[in-house]
């Protein structure tokens, strides 16, 4: 019998692969993940996910980092208008608070949001004419 040896970066590895059936794979890769670790692995073992959970958590990483590239790009842009660090520095970090107030103050007041005031609906299925004058004689 003829053993399969399979490497990666010069050490053995073994993959386990499954065809995830539901749509919530972040919630299936959690749980595959809780149950990795109450397994007691022997040192120098360690489990690696791959595939779709490797490129969500890939994305998220790009995600923040350029959050914080355009968080910098803004302060720059702040402080080279202001001529300093500290006004730009309480523009930036107050704007977070003034969207939460507005969220908080839309769910309290139960009004739609701007999004939802602009979308176009139609009002009823009449047609309405423009009024037309009639001469008389």
């Amino acid at each position: 019998m003829k053993e399969l040896e399979a490497r990666y970066d010069g050490r053995v590895y073994a993959s386990v692969s499954a065809e995830v059936k539901t749509k919530d794979i972040a919630g299936v890769s959690a749980d595959v993940q809780k149950e990795i670790g109450k397994l007691r692995l022997p040192s120098g073992v360690d489990v690696r996910m791959g595939g779709v959970t490797e490129d969500i958590q890939e994305s998220f990483t790009q995600l923040g980092l350029a959050m914080l590239a355009a968080v910098a790009i803004v302060y720059f842009v702040l402080v080279v208008t202001f001529g300093g660090g500290l006004a730009p520095f309480a523009i930036l970090f107050s704007l977070p608070f003034a969207v939460i107030k507005r969220a908080v103050m839309d769910v309290e007041k139960k009004q739609p949001s701007e999004a939802e005031m602009y979308t176009l609906r139609p009002k009823s299925s009449t047609v309405r004419r423009p009024f037309r004058s009639v001469s008389g004689p």
